[in-house]
């Protein structure tokens, strides 16, 4: 496909089917001062398409479906990271089948290691804790872990993080408990 094509760019950029089809509503509905810009889920950047993430915001016609970012699952991509630094750092740390850490014990217990084996390029896991639970529950669950570590890792912004889709590493499920 020819994304550089104006029209394309433009009808992607105007897509909002994608908030209803795969976004997470905690996540969409929740514009708190908080979050960098105010703005937490936005809608799909055409340089985003065929990068290699699966991006919920661009999982629409106008947008080519992310040029099947999402179709090859937890293999040899960020994703496939993200879920090596999870299971390593964090669930360790769960003592119940809740799939979800405490974001305090999560700071205290799991950042310095995926620091040194993830390469987080980050001491602010007090702040980034915090700006990834979105649904307010003082737990971080994988979904919510997705987001941290697309924007310590990738060094991407708190808006590409919070709809780049992991769900096939754990399965959906138990993504977004």
């Amino acid at each position: 496909e020819d994304y550089s094509n104006i029209t394309a760019c433009i009808e992607c950029e105007e897509s909002k089917s994608s908030y209803f089809n795969y976004s997470d509503p905690a996540v969409y509905s929740d514009y708190d001062t908080e979050y960098e810009n105010n703005q937490v889920y936005t809608i799909c950047q055409p340089y985003w398409i065929g990068d290699s993430f699966c991006d919920d915001a661009c999982r629409t016609d106008e947008c080519y479906n992310d040029d099947d970012d999402c179709v090859d699952g937890c293999r040899d991509d960020y994703c496939s990271l993200i879920y090596t630094g999870w299971s390593l750092a964090v669930l360790p740390q769960i003592d119940d089948d809740s799939h979800k850490i405490n974001g305090t014990v999560f700071c205290d217990k799991s950042w310095d290691l995926l620091k040194s084996e993830l390469q987080f390029h980050s001491n602010n896991c007090d702040v980034r804790v915090p700006n990834a639970d979105f649904n307010r529950d003082g737990f971080i669950n994988f979904r919510e872990f997705t987001a941290i570590s697309i924007r310590v890792i990738a060094k991407n912004t708190i808006q590409k993080g919070s709809q780049v889709n992991c769900s096939s590493c754990v399965g959906i499920d138990i993504y977004n408990v």
